[in-house]
């Protein structure tokens, strides 16, 4: 079973691979023309940047362009810098170290992290290497992306959130590296009325404000909000398709991809989140539920509630997805396989058929997470003594 799950991956990313290749579209992951480290290489400028004072520089689209193109040459694509002042803390470390070594060294952090933070949850070691190594991960491991981490640190999280709620708090201290993908984990605490890792989780999110204030300097967060926003929002409302676009995951790019305009994308994106938010609300307030399935869920939906997410950031849904099937002893069919290997197959049938079909593969898999939500009671008390 393993062996042919792992032939599957690799299969699956040798075609996607292929297909971006096929495009001519190879330096959207490639800047150094060596190897594939597109979206890593701007962690690592704005690392330079911050390191030297540059934010006004990271923060402008413009000035932001120049100085990537002065660098890399003028064949790059254009990206801007959107994420949030947080993720400097990791940025400059990286920057200290050549570009090559620096996207090696965070792979390697990004694979040891993952498996360290699903062993502290007693994820078994099957589980824990086909997550690392599904084709969502190594689309995140590709593009040098957090993906993989924050997946393994969103899952983690969930599964500690009872029973170990300073460990699910602390866990916030990565997922703030891309915060939509654990958007749903404070309806989860106050579901659960969890005062201990919202306590932990608000203690983390100020230390590190205080210390990107202090690395940085105040003016780094009028930089962020002056430009980052405006940034995002043209990213988002692009006239569909970018090629970008064709990896998404959200409801509102679905739309996107059917004719719809802006109006009714976010029509069709906000009624998707505030049903995404009642059913976790409400899962996490039932009491005697299969914690995997619960934790699935949740995973799952929280893709939903985001208009911006791509194929990179189901690392935990992967996970999330193996989790189930090791609970079903492997037993696992045709919708397992097609689930599992979406995130490679994504951008080739989007570019066949030209409509997005992932947030239809998301409502598939919690409708078949949902379906073990309520186990015997003797499976619930064996998968709650194996997070605990």
């Amino acid at each position: 079973m393993a062996f042919l799950l792992g032939a599957m991956v690799v299969f699956v990313f040798a075609i996607a691979f292929e297909v971006r290749w096929a495009h001519g579209i190879r330096f959207a992951l490639n800047t150094t023309r060596t190897m594939p480290e597109g979206d890593f290489a701007n962690l690592w400028a704005a690392g330079k940047l911050a390191a030297s004072g540059r934010t006004d520089t990271l923060y402008s689209s413009y000035l932001f362009e120049l100085w990537r193109r002065a660098y890399f040459g003028a064949r790059i694509i254009t990206t801007d810098w959107i994420y949030p002042p947080f993720n400097l803390l990791l940025a400059v470390p990286m920057s200290w170290m050549g570009l090559r070594t620096s996207y090696i060294v965070w792979t390697l952090l990004s694979v040891l992290g993952s498996a360290f933070l699903l062993r502290l949850v007693r994820l078994s070691w099957p589980v824990i290497l086909l997550g690392i190594f599904s084709p969502a991960s190594i689309y995140s491991m590709m593009l040098g992306q957090y993906g993989t981490l924050v997946g393994a640190a969103f899952v983690a999280s969930l599964l500690a959130a009872p029973r170990r709620p300073p460990l699910s708090g602390g866990l916030t201290a990565i997922m703030i590296l891309k915060p939509q993908i654990a958007l749903l984990i404070p309806i989860v605490w106050l579901a659960q009325r969890n005062a201990r890792a919202i306590a932990m989780a608000c203690t983390i999110t100020a230390v590190l404000a205080a210390l990107v204030t202090l690395s940085f300097g105040p003016s780094v967060w009028s930089n962020f909000w002056a430009n980052a926003p405006a940034n995002s929002r043209g990213i988002l409302e692009d006239i569909y398709p970018q090629g970008y676009q064709t990896i998404g995951v959200s409801i509102f790019w679905m739309a996107r991809s059917l004719g719809s305009n802006l109006a009714v994308a976010y029509t069709a994106q906000i009624i998707s989140a505030g049903l995404a938010t009642i059913m976790v609300w409400h899962v996490w307030r039932t009491q005697s539920v299969n914690p995997l399935a619960r934790m699935a869920i949740t995973v799952f939906l929280t893709l939903l509630c985001s208009p911006y997410g791509y194929v990179d950031d189901m690392a935990g849904y992967s996970i999330a997805l193996l989790c189930l099937a090791e609970q079903r002893d492997w037993r696992i069919g045709f919708l397992d396989v097609l689930l599992f290997t979406w995130p490679g197959l994504c951008l080739l049938t989007t570019s066949l058929i030209h409509i997005l079909l992932t947030p239809i593969l998301l409502l598939c898999a919690a409708v078949m997470a949902l379906r073990l939500l309520q186990q015997p009671v003797d499976l619930i008390r064996e998968s709650h003594a194996r997070v605990a």
